[in-house]
């Protein structure tokens, strides 16, 4: 395989099982404490000295292509700690020292400027998560918004439109019962976006850009961390992704390599 084909990025929460349409493009962004068009914020420091509160994470996005009969949004992110092992604090799925400190949002407050899509009656959540999915101490988290079929919403292209929010709870940082490892740097990656019509037979399938070497729009980070290089390549065979999360930008860079990404599945 080809150096241009392993940072092609083709990833898809529908690809998980299928193949990706041929159509897939980019134009996905992620951002602190508001829609990206209301001034993106790459990275977040926080205290950690308080229960209270929380952090925001907005997804927002500009399609390819304009479609009138879209009933949902499905996304995957990355999220990686830049330890081998990702901490306590950061175990949200179910059992975890923080299970439930990760909500799904999806309000017309959350979005700012960018445009809200979605009718009154949209709903959605966090689907799940699955551990080292692209190696130690990493998560794939998996989320949805729908409406319902009597409530179809509209994209279009040069338009940026607010797909979903995750607040990050600070409950268990302090004190009796607190889960350590909130000042751990942690890498996040805006993996895919599937905009699914009608007749789920024509959906729009947004991928995450490129290889990107200290990031890029589809990625922030936690305390600074560094997002040396984000790559996601898809084959017959599946999707692989490489977050590669340093503490800070004094790492020498590295490249990764087909046989190195794959390897984390195995």
């Amino acid at each position: 395989m080809s150096h241009r084909s392993l940072i092609r990025i083709a990833v898809s929460l529908a690809s998980l099982i299928l193949a990706l349409p041929a159509h897939a493009a980019s134009g996905m962004r992620l951002s602190w404490d508001h829609c990206a068009a209301d001034g993106r914020v790459a990275n977040k420091a926080f205290a950690c000295d308080t229960n209270n509160g929380s952090e925001l994470l907005v997804f927002s996005f500009d399609p390819p292509v304009a479609k009138t009969d879209c009933v949902g949004i499905e996304f995957v992110m990355h999220i990686k700690a830049s330890e081998t092992v990702m901490p306590a604090w950061w175990q949200l799925g179910t059992g975890g020292c923080r299970a439930g400190a990760l909500v799904y949002s999806s309000s017309v407050a959350a979005a700012g400027t960018c445009t809200f899509p979605f009718g009154p009656t949209n709903a959605g959540g966090v689907a799940g998560f699955t551990a080292d999915a692209i190696g130690p101490g990493s998560w794939r988290v998996l989320a949805l918004t729908a409406v319902p079929a009597t409530e179809v919403f509209s994209v279009t292209p040069g338009v940026e439109h607010f797909a979903m929010a995750l607040s990050l709870r600070h409950t268990k940082t302090v004190g009796t019962g607190a889960c350590g490892g909130c000042a751990t740097p942690v890498c996040f990656g805006f993996g895919s976006l599937k905009i699914v019509d009608a007749t789920n037979l024509d959906n729009i399938v947004m991928l995450a850009g490129h290889g990107n070497q200290g990031g890029s729009e589809e990625a922030v980070t936690w305390q600074g961390a560094y997002v040396r290089e984000y790559i996601v390549v898809s084959e017959r065979v599946g999707t692989f992704a490489d977050l590669q999360c340093d503490p800070d930008n004094s790492s020498p860079a590295r490249r990764s390599t087909w046989g190195a990404v794959k390897s984390l599945y195995h």
